[in-house]
């Protein structure tokens, strides 16, 4: 499992500038979580998350969640549906 946070978005453009703050200062994830995140139960805990575990059933997070080293930040992840997704793992 990945210990992880996330932020959810739906549109591409705010997506690449939340990923841009987010890359120039990791530090800054969980405030950015809850200014930009369209999920609101992850934004509220800065994007916190439940641990990612393996064959989850959503394939591109998963790959990158494990790809990831503690502290790194994702690339832009794109999930169905017109959603993108970063995550920041913590573990």
């Amino acid at each position: 499992r990945v210990k992880a946070r996330l932020i959810l978005l739906d549109n591409p453009r705010r997506a690449r500038e939340c990923w841009e703050q987010a890359a120039q200062n990791p530090d800054s994830f969980e405030k950015l979580a809850q200014d930009f995140s369209i999920d609101p139960n992850s934004r509220a805990l800065g994007g916190t998350i439940p641990p990612i575990p393996r064959y989850s059933g959503n394939d591109a997070l998963e790959t990158a969640a494990f790809k990831l080293k503690e502290g790194e930040i994702s690339g832009l992840i794109e999930l169905q549906s017109g959603r993108y997704a970063i995550l920041k793992c913590e573990g």
